[in-house]
């Protein structure tokens, strides 16, 4: 914990309070510490508050508590509207510095006797790899989700992309990678509504049962992952859900170990007991005291926000089995998750025709055809880095000529992993 204060640019990490400069500019952040040891039990938590943007701020507590049977750790990350405006707010939480370095340095943490994922992806190879894979999946004892990573033609949809998932939700979710072989065993055991193949990434969460019947899953289609808003990059913007996604859910189901407020309270008893009888300090008395009312606000506005989120999950819930009985029938795997398509409605029918400033690359899909051109709209980065020069795509150049009412362009480059009509990254 000083290691992590350290590295946030806490210049006295002695002191129980203080402020930093955070890595946002213009931003600022503060922590408060407080560590308790009592009959040979040790405490400690820290809360930092960091400025996000000008209306946001990131709250981080971490909680760890050592007593003679084991040693917990629990971490919270919130974000909390600085003003009273009614609008949506763009959030990118992640993983605490601190737990990662926790779970790197030790590899025996667990939960209900469950590993704690280190944040390093295990591939899955052939007929075999998929057949085991179906064991985890349906087990009923997997306490987090698996996050299952398919290859389209041997390769991600995003170079390293398994890595990178791992580390996003490193104590959060396994990640595993499978090719296509083992893709299509599992497809052929479990069926077209639990596959995943051709580039997908499905989340695979904890089972209740071993039935397909009791099967949840959430799946983003190779199309879906690249599909992206204008002056937006598609695998930061693929990354954010499922982390959002896997974080949501976590908030609901894990709880603060019963050991930290224990060993908290048996140090205000201590405190009490030692200042009973002694008029003198009786301003310690009150100390304890506001201290505790303070408590039992924070805890019951910690109530009021997880009813409040449990709420919108049964809503979501229920969204989406009405959803279902209309379709008729589960989603295949190539169809994308109606969750995600509305989250971001709003966002993917923006991007206008907004000045281009000179040396601005612009990113376009196709999206229909006409005899003469092709039919194109800005979207953002796929986040690929094969592009190649499109020396004969005339129907492409008419379509972002008449889309952008200019043709001064200084290049004209195709991606070549980028399928069904491809992207066009055009430079101003």
């Amino acid at each position: 914990m000083t290691g992590w204060l350290t590295s946030k640019g806490v210049l006295d990490v002695a002191e129980r309070s203080g402020s930093f400069a955070s890595e946002t500019p213009g931003g600022g952040g503060t922590f408060t510490r407080e560590i308790v040891e009592v009959d040979y039990q040790y405490a400690e938590e820290l809360i930092l508050r960091e400025r996000a943007n000008e209306a946001q701020e990131f709250v981080t507590r971490v909680c760890v508590v050592a007593t003679d049977e084991r040693v917990a750790v629990f971490a919270s990350v919130s974000a909390s509207n600085l003003g009273t405006k009614i609008a949506p707010r763009s959030t990118s939480a992640r993983c605490p510095a601190v737990l990662r370095e926790m779970i790197r340095l030790h590899r025996d943490w667990e939960i209900d006797g469950a590993q704690i994922p280190s944040g390093r992806p295990r591939t899955f190879t052939g007929p075999e790899g998929g057949a085991e894979v179906c064991k985890i999946i349906l087990s009923g004892q997997r306490k987090f989700p698996l996050i299952l990573v398919s290859e389209d033609d041997d390769e991600f949809v995003w170079d390293g992309l398994d890595k990178k998932l791992a580390s996003d939700l490193v104590g959060l979710g396994y990640v595993s990678t499978v090719d296509s072989d083992a893709a299509w065993e599992i497809s052929s055991r479990l069926g077209r509504r639990a596959a995943c193949f051709d580039g997908a990434v499905r989340i695979y969460w904890p089972n209740i049962g071993t039935s397909l019947d009791q099967l949840v899953s959430t799946v983003w289609t190779l199309e879906r992952m690249l599909d992206a808003p204008a002056n937006t990059n598609a695998e930061d913007r693929f990354r954010e859900q499922l982390r959002q996604r896997v974080m949501a859910a976590s908030a609901l189901s894990i709880t603060e170990p019963a050991e930290i407020g224990s060993v908290f309270r048996a140090q205000t008893r201590k405190r009490l007991a030692e200042l009973q009888g002694n008029a003198s300090m009786i301003d310690g008395v009150y100390e304890i005291a506001n201290s505790l009312a303070d408590d039992l606000d924070k805890a019951n506005r910690r109530i009021t926000d997880l009813e409040t989120e449990l709420s919108v999950e049964k809503t979501r819930a229920e969204n989406a089995e009405v959803q279902l009985g209309y379709a008729g029938q589960t989603p295949a795997a190539n169809d994308a998750t109606s969750a995600d398509s509305e989250e971001h409605a709003v966002e993917d029918e923006e991007g206008g025709q907004g000045d281009i400033q000179a040396g601005q690359a612009v990113f376009y899909k196709k999206v229909s055809s006409t005899p003469n051109f092709d039919i194109m709209r800005r979207r953002g980065d796929c986040g690929h880095n094969s592009w190649e020069s499109a020396h004969a795509a005339d129907k492409a150049w008419k379509g972002v000529e008449r889309l952008e009412l200019r043709k001064d362009w200084r290049s004209f480059l195709h991606c070549s992993r980028c399928k069904g009509g491809g992207v066009w990254k055009v430079t101003f």
